[in-house]
């Protein structure tokens, strides 16, 4: 007998725990209805609705397992975060059942990953009309933050775009510190026993603090400050380390960043 979608998970869940990584399970059906309602139908996975699948996420303590991977590795290419989620995607493939197909979310073809995380329960979805309590006034706050993203943003990269204030997704442990990184769609006759509907999560945060997140993100996304949540403890974000060597984007620096972390472990 086929194991149910939940079952799956479990087994999906144990493998990649130690690397840093978690999964949310979803129906297919739930995002790519979400895209059809939202945006034009683009971006939809190519299974049928029925379909389940599984979101894998990673969390701060991923950077290890890129490190562990940069030790382990024959090849040094240079895109050891892309290299390292395929590896760790293809031993998840152990775990479920066969025609079980997967792919990492970083290449083509591209989903929506704020739509992905937020149908399997990953994380939820804020958006800036959200940010106010009963009675608080969102006009002269917005059209604050508006005044100073057509001061921060540069006109001919924006264009149209350039006054608009966007939301975001946040997870209620990790706030923005974590990374949706693959996705896993099992085979049509994996079903649950029971139907199962979409997990609603909850974020336990006062309407300042998103408003913070909100403002973080839009005015001064390199910086992450948008990532921190109130009262979060220092092991749900990333190390220093990990923070520069997630933000270099030249991939040469990467690898020799890699490289002076992994002689240091090497002591």
């Amino acid at each position: 007998a086929m194991p149910t979608p939940q079952a799956v998970q479990a087994a999906v869940d144990e493998l990649v725990a130690p690397a840093g990584m978690f999964t949310g399970v979803f129906s297919v059906g739930w995002y790519n209805q979400k895209r059809r309602d939202t945006a034009q139908s683009t971006q939809l996975i190519d299974a049928p609705d029925t379909a389940y699948g599984l979101v894998v996420a990673s969390t701060p303590r991923f950077f290890d397992a890129i490190c562990d991977y940069f030790v382990e590795a024959a090849s040094k290419e240079s895109d050891f975060v892309d290299s390292c989620v395929d590896h760790h995607l293809k031993r998840v493939l152990e775990a479920c059942p066969p025609g079980t197909t997967w792919q990492n979310l970083d290449r083509p073809p591209y989903l929506h990953s704020q739509t992905l995380s937020h149908v399997a329960g990953i994380d939820v979805h804020v958006e800036p009309t959200e940010c106010f309590g009963d009675g608080e006034d969102q006009g002269a706050w917005m059209a604050e933050l508006v005044e100073e993203l057509k001061e921060e943003r540069d006109e001919t990269m924006w264009g149209g775009a350039i006054d608009k204030v966007f939301g975001l997704n946040i997870h209620p442990r990790y706030g923005g510190w974590y990374s949706i990184r693959g996705l896993v769609v099992l085979p049509a006759d994996v079903q649950p026993s029971e139907p199962i509907t979409q997990s609603e999560m909850k974020l336990d945060l006062a309407p300042e603090a998103l408003r913070l997140i909100i403002r973080e993100y839009n005015l001064r996304p390199d910086l992450s400050y948008w990532r921190d949540i109130p009262n979060q403890s220092p092991e749900d974000k990333y190390d220093p380390d990990a923070f520069l060597y997630f933000t270099e984007r030249r991939p040469a620096m990467r690898r020799r960043f890699l490289e002076l972390k992994v002689a240091r472990r090497a002591k």
